[in-house]
């Protein structure tokens, strides 16, 4: 109720903006200040989106998914976006077999994709992400290695706290619903820190056999 509230007026007033930018156009002091206003509207929807999706978990509707295929699909969406994906080629998907588990299709893309932006984020210079899909044992594991600098040891103790951030516009909220996520797909996230530097986010689902081919 209080994000309906929220967003009534929020998108009046990102409407208004939208009408008042011919007007001032010719003002490069207006138009200044409208593109803050329009900044600022967004990253308070933003906020609004992030909360509502930790707040209001929504029950995994589970199916039988191959990972490979999933991760590519999510790959085509981060590729086209030019502010992720300077380079070509920069996100790389490196898998070994064929892997299935028992997921529910949106709250994956959403956990991997949540992964890839930070991952974006932390890598300078448009350097290659790496998106890895391995078997272990009775468990499939879905890997994202950064090249950033790495995440301190006290900050790696917090980063699944809801509202926790470093980021100056983040809202701590994008780890905590991924770690809620995977628990309510009986997995865990985990992370670790190469020595060859980075960070590896490690998603671990329970391995399930092929799912039969559709008659």
């Amino acid at each position: 109720g209080v994000a309906h509230e929220i967003r009534n007026p929020l998108a009046a007033i990102s409407g208004s903006i939208e009408l008042l930018a011919p007007s001032v156009a010719p003002d490069p002091d207006s138009r200044e200040l409208l593109a803050i206003l329009t900044r600022e509207a967004e990253r308070l929807d933003r906020l609004i989106a992030d909360l509502l999706d930790f707040a209001r978990p929504r029950q995994p509707t589970v199916a039988p998914l191959e990972v490979a295929t999933t991760l590519r699909e999510i790959l085509r969406v981060v590729e086209n976006d030019r502010r992720l994906n300077p380079n070509a080629n920069r996100f790389q998907l490196h898998f070994d077999e064929e892997l299935w588990v028992d997921a529910d299709p949106g709250q994956l893309r959403q956990v991997v994709l949540n992964l890839l932006l930070n991952a974006a984020e932390a890598t300078p210079g448009g350097e290659p992400i790496e998106l890895h899909a391995l078997s272990d044992g009775d468990s499939a594991l879905i890997e994202v290695h950064d090249r950033g600098p790495g995440i301190p040891p006290e900050v790696r103790a917090r980063l699944f706290e809801p509202f926790f951030t470093t980021k100056k516009t983040g809202t701590g909220l994008g780890l905590a619903t991924v770690h809620r996520i995977m628990e309510e797909h009986r997995g865990t996230v985990e992370v670790d820190q190469p020595a060859g530097g980075g960070t590896i986010f490690r998603l671990r689902l329970p391995r399930r056999d092929p799912a039969p081919p559709a008659v």
